[in-house]
């Protein structure tokens, strides 16, 4: 399976297809008439926002929504004949840097319902590994359990009142009684864990099945309290990421800056100058200068000289104080 610089990849069961990254939503739309049950796979998410800029996709982001909803999607073509998605089910599957992620989303995009329906896991580098790690065997035990069990199963998972009660007290105790400490494009995205809730508990009770699961009564696949619990610690680092990823993206430009200054202090305790801190973030020495001095004056960093390695005045470094 090969993948161009034009294209990403939509997977189906066992049918995969590629369809092009500039393509109109029209020609989307009819390719997914054969592949309505799909995974779109992008390397680099910030290729869909890219996409909502061009003329023919400005309303790409709507069609999305429509698909999301799971009924027949219908388009009207030029010679007044119809093409109708049949119970589109819709996944995307991609990764963005934190910072592309802030740039290149608008609050618009919280507000619409498009980015809440997303599920956000934010990860972090914990530790080096030496030497790069795989596991052919245990990837290719998952690899059959998809194909022999999830893909052939078509019963019903039942989650009982009382576990539902876990989750529907975790989304009251944790998002509903705080909703008004939150900012109203972070809550809408909160507002949408209870309902992903369910579908992440329906995967982690499948992840443990090793019986197909039938449409017979005896065959349904009850969710147990463990596979709550465990959807609970996932909720909660997906409200940690929703948390800080929306309430960076309705900032303005200057509060971006000074933000995104402070986090490279915090990593760089030794302090930096501001040549230093122009270099890697990318921006200029100007605009630098102006936001550290903000931040100075807010008692958030301080500001110290360090004696030059030849001739020449001293540098000042700046450093953020310790919270």
């Amino acid at each position: 399976m090969h993948k161009t610089a034009k294209g990403h990849f939509f997977l189906s069961f066992g049918n995969p297809f590629l369809l092009a990254d500039d393509a109109s939503v029209e020609a989307w739309h009819d390719s997914m008439i054969d592949q309505p049950i799909s995974l779109m796979h992008q390397d680099e998410l910030s290729g869909l926002f890219d996409a909502q800029q061009r003329s023919y996709s400005t309303n790409l982001q709507s069609w999305l929504l429509k698909l999301w909803s799971g009924t027949p999607k219908e388009r009207v073509t030029k010679g007044g004949g119809t093409k109708i998605i049949q119970r589109p089910r819709l996944n995307i599957l991609g990764a963005i840097p934190p910072d592309v992620f802030v740039r290149k989303s608008r609050p618009l995009d919280w507000r619409s319902g498009f980015l809440p329906r997303f599920l956000y896991w934010g990860g972090s580098r914990e530790e080096w590994a030496p030497t790069s790690l795989s596991a052919p065997k245990q990837e290719l035990a998952l690899a059959n359990q998809l194909k022999y069990i999830h893909f052939r199963s078509e019963g019903d998972i039942v989650v009982t009142n009382l576990i539902n009660n876990i989750l529907s007290d975790w989304f009251f105790e944790t998002i509903e009684k705080h909703s008004n400490e939150f900012l109203e494009d972070t809550y809408a995205g909160l507002l949408r864990l209870q309902e992903i809730g369910y579908v992440i508990v329906a995967l982690v009770a499948m992840s443990r099945s090793m019986t197909v699961v039938g449409s017979a009564l005896s065959k349904r696949l009850i969710v147990e309290q463990s596979d709550m619990l465990a959807t609970v610690d996932i909720l909660n680092l997906c409200k940690k990421t929703i948390e800080i990823l929306s309430s960076k993206a309705t900032m303005d430009v200057t509060a971006t800056a000074e933000t995104t200054l402070e986090d490279l202090l915090s990593t760089n305790p030794e302090g930096l100058t501001v040549k230093e801190a122009a270099k890697r973030l990318g921006m200029s020495l100007k605009q630098v200068r102006n936001h550290l001095n903000d931040l100075v004056s807010s008692q958030v960093v301080t500001v110290s000289q360090r004696p030059h390695a030849g001739r020449g005045r001293p540098m000042y470094v700046y450093k953020r104080v310790d919270v």
